[in-house]
């Protein structure tokens, strides 16, 4: 019998129900669910449903329902299973998983975990409660594991490829990153409805709170990998500056079905519809590397892109839009379409047996 079993705790953000999309053979299929009845849960449900209602692969999850106003208080008392699942409202999320640790569970959080600067040691405290229980709290990264992501990883810390590190310039940066969303997207096939309070930037944050988590991690994962870095002595900040997106009322009512702006963005609003302050730029160094992030929201389109550039010594390797970059110091650059084919292909050749991978993958640039 699975002896591992999902409480998914307030779930407010698709992310959590996408941890659902499959079946896990060490996983139990029944999960129960703290959270208080509305309408984030029952999208949730939803979402779990179709799951199991589609034809190919259909999962099998059994749904329990601990609904009320009492959902925390409960889940101290009851604790039917031993890792939790978070994802949704970002300006309590640690209140969840304080909550989580104090009734014994292991966490998986979806980031951020904090969106004030007055939450830091509330941060901290919980890694430490977590290493004195001896339970395992992390956080939802799964861009970590995409095939652009480990390749490029693979890329920056191979010499003969990549050189030595550059430093950067606050004009030329040593790693610049850009990540484009958007407000009217499709998620497993179906067009994903946000909640209202999603336009609240003191509940969910702003682009660089939110989507920048995502961008400072990779950074520091591809140049520093395996490394533990401090942030009072290794991280310095110099420039930031956020500005809006304009939602008009009816591309407000389209995404969230509501047709009045709620009470809590009034502020944020004008004749022009809601200036929703969810794009942001941000340039730092970290242990003297220069880096430069932006994150971005447009108001609708069908995909995403997410753009990346390290140079080195040698070649220049990124990602922008969807294809690979490789630049010599010396010779322009050369674009390698990074399709999903690409990416396919790209994995056969890496779980190949050394003796049998050849020289590249397939649709890499020669590396001889």
């Amino acid at each position: 019998m699975p002896d591992l079993r999902f409480v998914v705790i307030d779930p407010g953000h698709f992310h959590v129900a996408l941890l659902q999309g499959e079946m896990y053979p060490a996983v139990a299929p029944e999960v129960h669910v703290y959270a208080p009845l509305g309408a984030d849960l029952l999208d949730y449900l939803a979402r779990i449903a179709r799951f199991n209602r589609r034809t190919e692969r259909p999962t099998r999850w059994a749904m329990a329902i601990h609904a009320g106003p009492d959902f925390l208080e409960r889940l101290a008392h009851e604790r039917p299973g031993n890792i939790a699942l978070i994802s949704g409202r970002n300006r309590g999320k640690i209140d969840l998983i304080e909550a989580a640790l104090a009734a014994g569970l292991h966490v998986l959080a979806d980031k951020p975990w904090i969106i004030r600067p007055e939450d830091f040691p509330r941060l901290e405290a919980v890694l430490r409660t977590a290493a004195q229980r001896g339970l395992v709290v992390r956080d939802l990264m799964s861009g970590r594991h995409e095939v652009s992501s480990v390749l490029l990883a693979a890329l920056r810390q191979d010499t003969d490829v990549f050189g030595e590190a550059v430093a950067g310039t606050p004009e030329a940066p040593a790693v610049e990153m850009e990540s484009i969303h958007h407000l009217m997207k499709q998620v497993a096939g179906v067009t994903n409805p946000r909640p209202a309070w999603y336009f609240d930037i003191a509940e969910q944050g702003e682009a660089l709170a939110d989507i920048g988590t995502h961008l400072v991690d990779l950074t520091h994962r591809t140049l520093f990998p395996d490394q533990a870095l401090d942030h009072r002595t290794d991280i310095r900040i110099d420039t930031a500056r956020r500005w809006s997106t304009a939602v008009s009322r009816a591309q407000f009512r389209e995404v969230t079905g509501e047709g009045a702006w709620p009470d809590a963005l009034q502020a944020a609003v004008t004749d022009d519809g809601l200036a929703y302050a969810c794009n942001g730029r941000l340039d730092y160094a970290v242990r003297g590397m220069r880096v430069r992030l932006e994150a971005m929201w447009n108001s609708s389109a069908i995909s995403r892109r997410c753009s990346r550039r390290i140079p080195g010594s040698r070649w220049s390797a990124g990602a922008p839009n969807g294809a690979w970059r490789f630049r010599t110091a010396t010779e322009p650059a050369t674009t390698h379409t990074s399709s999903r084919s690409c990416a396919s292909s790209s994995a056969t050749w890496l779980n190949r047996p050394a003796s049998r991978r050849g020289s590249s993958p397939p649709c890499w640039p020669s590396m001889r």
